[in-house]
């Protein structure tokens, strides 16, 4: 086990105690996350792990509720003054350390988000479009933008306030032992043993709604079946990603209740779209080395996706809990394109474009991808491997610890690699900048473009939403570039994961369109 990082000193009760406790007293909650935190600095990381554990201790200035819409947070109110200025209300609220919550710490926190070392994936491109702050009073802040941008209220929802007292560039190291992990949420940091477990503790002088619970024990059970184990023997509250093949037998069982909705987050291949040479997991079929990269045929591409089954995945592997996309959006979300549907099943077309781009006898290329991140994640590959071996593509899967994976996704080491992305802001200029844009760290466009997909096309269409103060004019723009981009084949998209949380039956959750699993929501039942 690793090391322990601790804040405060009292002692965590026995998991195996805390549902007893949790329906006499309201004191402990243990919940089952399915993926590691991977920081305690709510700036470093861009994960959804990390965000669902932030919440507890951290505040952002607009929030977002169940069903992705915003709502105040440590903001009470902002409007636009003028087409490059938004002004911000802020509440009268204190930090865990005491210190008052005022406009100083936001200008704070939005200079130091640009400025962390070492983040594998940035929050700078939802403060990118910030070129100044002006205090106007402790309360009130005015942010000062280039030009008009419609979307600073939404990207704000990402970003996590800290204290200004804690100095120039403050470490994400002392984040992760404690010292600097001080916010205004209703939890209170305790300790952190990374990969294990998160400690927190009420923070009682919290401004909102009293949380029901006490303490919370915050653990990292990465193994599907370990995760229902610790449900049904009781040793915590609640679970997340519920795994399909257990999903029958709860919704049979007394004991268990479910929550469950369509989520924001889509399950996609991402494709080497950098290397104009060999790219490294793909080779011609008898393992020569190629010249020239075939994924930068969209031919190529178009093949590999037209040979993937969405449905019979979402069926057999999925077991339901699913359903097929061809885009990053869940129906109803702003700027969902209606005549995007998710790719045909047609293998012999895909054989046919294989057999145009000059690849008749085939290909081999290496799937890339987590084992413990995403519901079902390494069945996944293996079902799109053996449909890719029916076009005549020799496939071989490489499943692994998402900390390893992550790591080496960062540093582009694969051809073709399953993710997920959880569309935070419930519109399709999220996924377009952070994964669709040309990777432009300057400009806080691609941060996470894995694959450094480029398309100046997308681009421009991106720029031109990012400036349209319209809500129906940007909604038609972003639906332009996110049509362009898939049918471009950017990346494959497979499906939509359904959020499913499972809870012992004196508990209730409303399940929420994000995944985040908030001990605050929580609640025993009626």
């Amino acid at each position: 086990m690793g090391p322990t990082f601790r804040a405060l000193s009292w002692l965590a009760l026995p998991l195996v105690v805390c549902l007893t406790l949790g329906r006499a007293h309201g004191q402990t909650l243990g919940i089952a996350s399915s993926a590691p935190v991977t920081s305690i600095d709510p700036h470093y990381h861009t994960l959804a792990p990390n965000f669902s554990f932030d919440a507890h201790v951290y505040e952002t200035l607009v929030g977002r509720d169940a069903e992705g819409r915003m709502i105040p947070a440590l903001a009470m109110s902002w409007r636009l003054r003028d087409d490059r200025t938004w002004e911000f209300k802020l509440r009268d609220v204190r930090f865990h350390d005491g210190t008052p919550f005022v406009a100083e710490d936001v200008a704070y926190t939005l200079n130091r988000v640009p400025r962390v070392k070492n983040s594998p994936a940035s929050y700078s491109m939802y403060t990118k479009a910030v070129t100044s702050t002006e205090i106007v009073d402790p309360h009130t802040i005015l942010l000062h933008t280039d030009g008009p941008y419609p979307l600073l209220p939404s990207d704000l929802v990402n970003i996590f306030i800290i204290p200004h007292g804690l100095g120039p560039d403050p470490a994400t190291e002392d984040f992760n032992s404690g010292k600097n992990a001080i916010g205004t949420g209703p939890y209170r940091f305790v300790s952190f043993t990374p990969g294990d477990r998160i400690e927190m503790e009420r923070f009682d002088d919290y401004w909102g709604d009293k949380p029901h619970w006490k303490h919370v024990s915050y653990r990292i059970i990465s193994n599907d079946a370990s995760r229902t184990a610790a449900l049904l023997a009781g040793d915590v509250g609640i679970i997340e990603f519920v795994p399909p093949s257990d999903l029958p037998s709860l919704r049979k069982d007394s004991r268990i209740r479910l929550a469950e909705v369509v989520s924001n987050r889509s399950i996609f291949l991402l494709l080497d779209h950098m290397h104009d040479g060999p790219s490294p997991f793909v080779t011609g079929p008898n393992g020569e080395v190629l010249e020239t990269n075939p994924l930068k045929d969209r031919r190529v591409r178009l093949a590999l996706s037209l040979a993937i089954n969405r449905q019979g995945i979402v069926d057999r592997v999925m077991e339901g809990a699913a359903t097929p996309t061809g885009q990053y959006l869940r129906p109803g979300s702003f700027s969902y394109v209606p005549d995007l549907p998710p790719t045909p099943y047609e293998p012999e077309r895909a054989k046919a474009l294989l057999a145009e781009a000059g690849f008749a006898k085939g290909l081999r290329i290496t799937i890339h991808g987590p084992n413990d991140r995403y519901v079902n994640d390494a069945k996944i590959i293996q079902a799109v491997a053996q449909m890719w071996q029916r076009i005549g593509v020799q496939t071989t899967v490489d499943a692994m610890p998402w900390n390893t994976y992550v790591a080496r996704a960062g540093k582009l080491e694969f051809s073709v690699f399953l993710f997920g992305w959880g569309v935070s802001s419930g519109e399709g200029l999220n996924p377009l900048r952070a994964q669709l844009s040309t990777w432009n760290p300057a400009r806080g466009l691609g941060t996470a473009n894995r694959g450094r997909y480029s398309n100046p096309a997308v681009d421009a269409l991106v720029d031109q939403a990012m400036g349209t103060m319209d809500d129906g004019n940007r909604e038609k723009i972003i639906q332009k570039a996110m049509k362009l981009a898939m049918d471009d084949v950017a990346v494959i998209e497979l499906h939509l994961q359904k959020n499913i949380w499972a809870t012992r039956s004196g508990l209730v959750y409303e399940p929420r369109v994000d995944e985040s699993t908030l001990a605050m929501d929580v609640r025993e039942a009626k």
